[in-house]
């Protein structure tokens, strides 16, 4: 009979022979199986903000550098907790256990509660999931089979949008009331009675927008007078800061947004400018007696004319600052890297439509963007960059800006460049193009004071190795050799960028990728999924 293969690992003989060593093991595993987020964030890379209020620089960590742990607080109870399990083990493994058995237990309570009690599914979504008539799927391509127009970066625009404004609009009736189109009486309600209540909430940026699933109908055929809807769950981690000006707080959350439409809906083509306005006309939205719009007199909620969110779940919220001065490991700058399926075929086809096009091309765009980036984020002043980047994109950099200011802080980008980059995902429809390239980068990385230059986090002399996914966009309906000069591209003036993303020579609208690429996404390699 032949001896199982663990009885000649010397891994378990030592922990045989040192049954204290054994307990710590099975006190780290159990207690990251219960509580993965906390193992998480000690191996979390830093080098980047993450939501969770670690971090430093925009180009280590940026975008999607989130998570729901802070700090090294974490890591440095789990060690503390070994440390006891091996030396006082009489103490150490019953509060060790009664720990893990308190985090599992609450777990689970809350995160029942805060899905049930705020995302339980109507009676007519009960009746749809009932009917049969639905295909359940993880992403948003089905959709074209009822609105062909449907664009992904025109639907993550307005969700980043209508989130931002509907957090905002939490104190100011008013400002709710207008938003009646997009939010259900339920959905305010929700967010009216969020904590901290009637306080001004400011300074609303998203780390990470995530689809969890979508709800297709076979057809847009309606169903007992009604037309059927098509239903996709959203998950958020946001940052908000709320309160007076002398009392201000900032917010760490993770939500779940419940978004209907009808299935009859088509996707307008984008006119400039975005704004979340009366879906019908247009207008700024004013309900007259009857809950229609005052202007064109249409029944524009539930739906009827554009997306609107049927229910908000909050899954966490705490109250946390940003820290910037935290030095963290990088992590993920050695995993392969996600491609999409049939990404070479489905880039050549771009490639075909516009030879000019070239994976050299994009990658050079990208450089340009890249350096202009870091001179302004080491700047404080992100006003040469605003061409270059999308209008959510640069609101989150400039939250990030004005956290750096009001601490005293500035990070620092030195010799930062861009090694190799390659073309792993690309997106197509009606109305944008969207290509995401995973960058491999390198640079000095450090924080200063402000006010005389002390170095507070990082290294002045060690280089920084990493690696992220950058995603550009462009409207479908361009053509030609990705720009590199610093010229408006509609009238030709040296560029010169108001906030809201327009020319002020021409008024042309440029920051949505309607003239050239630019930047609308940068998502770190060891949370991006494709």
């Amino acid at each position: 009979m032949n001896n199982p293969s663990y009885l000649s690992s010397p891994v378990f003989w030592a922990l045989v022979r040192y049954p204290r060593l054994f307990t710590a093991a099975v006190v780290v595993a159990v207690y990251a199986s219960t509580c993965p987020e906390v193992l998480a964030e000690t191996l979390r890379p830093g080098g980047g903000h993450s939501y969770s209020g670690g971090g430093s620089s925009y180009s280590g960590g940026s975008s999607s550098s989130y998570s729901s742990s802070g700090g090294g607080g974490d890591g440095d109870a789990i060690v503390f907790l070994i440390w006891l399990c091996l030396e006082h083990p009489i103490i150490g493994i019953p509060l060790t256990v009664g720990i893990m058995l308190f985090v599992f237990f609450n777990k689970a309570k809350t995160d029942k509660e805060s899905w049930d009690s705020a995302m339980a599914a109507t009676p007519e979504d009960m009746e749809l999931f009932a009917a049969g008539s639905v295909s359940r799927v993880s992403n948003l391509n089905g959709l074209r089979k009822l609105d062909p127009e449907f664009s992904q970066v025109l639907f993550e625009d307005f969700a980043y949008r209508l989130f931002a404004q509907a957090h905002q609009a939490r104190a100011n009736p008013a400002a709710m009331a207008a938003l009646a189109p997009y939010l259900s009486p339920r959905a305010r309600k929700q967010l009216k009675r969020r904590q901290p209540r009637d306080v001004p909430v400011s300074n609303v940026v998203i780390g990470a927008m995530h689809i969890h699933s979508v709800v297709i109908p076979d057809t847009a055929r309606m169903r007992d007078g009604q037309p059927n809807r098509v239903q996709v769950t959203l998950k958020f981690e946001a940052n908000l800061t709320a309160g007076t000006p002398d009392d201000l707080h900032t917010y760490y959350l993770r939500e779940r947004w419940l978004l209907i439409r009808d299935a009859t809906v088509q996707t307008e083509a984008p006119t400039g400018a975005r704004s979340l306005h009366c879906p019908s006309c247009g207008a700024p939205y004013v309900a007259s007696d009857q809950n229609r719009c005052a202007h064109c007199n249409q029944a524009v909620e539930g739906g009827t004319f554009d997306w609107s969110v049927s229910s908000i779940g909050l899954d966490h919220q705490e109250q946390r600052p940003p820290v910037l001065t935290q030095n963290v490991a990088e992590y993920g700058n050695d995993k392969a890297t996600v491609f999409q399926p049939m990404y070479e075929q489905r880039f050549a086809k771009l490639h075909r439509d516009d030879p000019e096009v070239t994976r050299e091309s994009l990658a050079a765009r990208l450089r340009m963007i890249y350096t202009e980036l870091n001179a302004g984020w080491t700047a404080l002043d992100l006003t040469a960059v605003r061409p270059f980047v999308s209008d959510g994109l640069y609101n989150y950099l400039q939250y990030w800006i004005d956290a750096y200011r009001n601490q005293g802080l500035r990070n620092v980008l030195e010799g930062m460049h861009v090694k190799r980059t390659e073309v792993v995902k690309t997106i197509r429809d009606r109305h944008f193009d969207a290509v995401t390239l995973r960058i491999y980068a390198t640079g000095r990385d450090y924080t200063v004071r402000q006010s005389d230059g002390l170095k507070v986090s990082g290294s002045r002399t060690n280089n920084r190795a990493y690696t992220e996914y950058w995603t550009l966009i462009r409207a479908a309906k361009v053509r030609g050799a990705p720009r590199l000069d610093h010229n408006c591209p509609n009238c030709g003036a040296p560029l010169n960028i108001g906030m809201a993303g327009s020319c002020e020579y021409c008024g042309a609208h440029l920051t949505a990728g309607e003239f050239d690429w630019v930047l609308s996404k940068i998502e770190q390699d060891d949370s991006y999924a494709g």
